[in-house]
């Protein structure tokens, strides 16, 4: 493509990858003119070139401000309302039920209190590694700020009380990962999750919809005496 422009028009420009004499690869602008005689024959070639390394690097980390969560490398709620668009989508498609979890660390601020911040934020961190653990490749965990993360799970089965069975166990696992804590520095001996579960198939009921009755129902978990789903 590069050598049909440089003939048909004599100019082209790209992004290309290029090989340091260290062996590293990093990409660049080429903006490449030919030069003709004075019969109008190409004679040679004249490039100019601008490393684009710190600009994707710059580009990368705005991604991930715009779309991570900075403490956990978890999605966050914008990404997360994201996939859970493509997960109705898919389910739309399928006809296969999905949930969505919302899970509220119980009594964060009485541990963040004892243990500190520090502690505080290193119990969430390793909640971002081993909650994923807890459900399937395909699903989604993000982080929606504070002590609450949101678990998009998906192809649950065609059937209501199947996916609610599915949805459970995965709950359970998350509480299991949660209360596995409770002998960490940050545990004090008692560390445990409330959780909300809400179902949908297809656009049924509205993201929003969705998103407001696993809310509801975390509250109530957490009115009931907390550790529960």
């Amino acid at each position: 493509e590069m050598w049909r422009s440089l003939v048909q028009t004599g100019e082209w420009q790209g992004e290309v990858f290029d090989r340091r004499r260290n062996g590293e690869i990093y990409p660049k602008w080429l903006s490449i003119s030919a030069v003709r005689d004075g019969r109008g024959t190409i004679t040679h070639f004249i490039g100019a070139q601008t490393e684009l390394s710190e600009r994707k690097k710059a580009e990368e980390r705005i991604n991930s401000l715009a779309f991570f969560d900075q403490l956990t490398g978890l999605p966050n709620r914008t990404l997360l309302l994201d996939r859970l668009g493509l997960a109705m989508n898919a389910s739309t498609r399928s006809g296969l039920w999905g949930a969505v979890l919302v899970v509220n660390i119980d009594r964060f601020k009485v541990l963040n209190d004892s243990v500190g911040r520090e502690q505080g934020d290193a119990f969430l961190r390793f909640l971002a590694l081993s909650l994923p653990d807890c459900v399937r490749p395909g699903d989604t965990v993000a982080r929606a700020g504070g002590d609450e993360f949101i678990v998009v799970l998906t192809g649950l089965g065609a059937r209501e009380r199947e996916a609610a069975n599915r949805a459970e166990a995965a709950g359970e696992r998350i509480q299991a990962a949660v209360a596995a804590q409770a002998g960490a520095p940050w545990g004090g001996g008692a560390v445990t999750a409330s959780i909300g579960a809400a179902l949908f198939r297809g656009d049924h009921p509205p993201a929003d919809d969705l998103l407001r009755q696993a809310d509801l129902a975390v509250r109530r978990a957490r009115d009931a005496g907390g550790n529960r789903m």
